[in-house]
């Protein structure tokens, strides 16, 4: 089933970050993002005999719909992509799900609730939900 699952939340809990885990754990042939814009980029990979779309940007402003619709015209079966809470980057995502037929799963990356000063604790919790993402792609793709 074509699925988007949309990392949500306010700025700086690991969205992005969670998402360039995931795109270096499913890149095994190392190959380069489609486009870079800044920390934020575009891509597309191969997972389970299915195009994953990885699309980080989900900053008010930024260019998260372009993003969206490339990833949609290129036959994405699964699209992972980041988003805040509410607003522009919310209705984005929602209407990328109703006029591309994709099942929608909202999640939070997994955070603290607090600042984290540990960078080795943020690259614990940016690694547990990049696998929880896979993980739950793969399941989406084969369902």
């Amino acid at each position: 089933m074509k699925t988007i699952i949309c990392l949500w939340g306010n700025a700086s809990i690991g969205k992005t970050s969670a998402i360039q885990a995931i795109y270096k754990k499913l890149n095994i042939e190392d190959n380069p993002p489609m486009s870079r814009f800044g920390d934020d980029f575009l891509a597309i990979v191969p997972f389970c005999n299915s195009k994953v779309g990885l699309a980080s940007m989900g900053d008010p402003n930024s260019e998260q719909s372009k993003c969206l619709d490339v990833l949609k015209q290129t036959g994405c079966e699964a699209i992972i992509c980041a988003s805040r809470t509410r607003g522009a980057t919310v209705n984005a995502v929602e209407i990328l799900a109703q006029t591309g037929n994709y099942k929608l799963i909202w999640m939070s990356p997994f955070s603290s609730g607090a600042a984290v000063n540990s960078i080795t604790l943020r690259d614990a919790l940016n690694e547990t939900t990049a696998n929880a993402v896979i993980e739950l792609t793969r399941k989406c793709l084969y369902h």
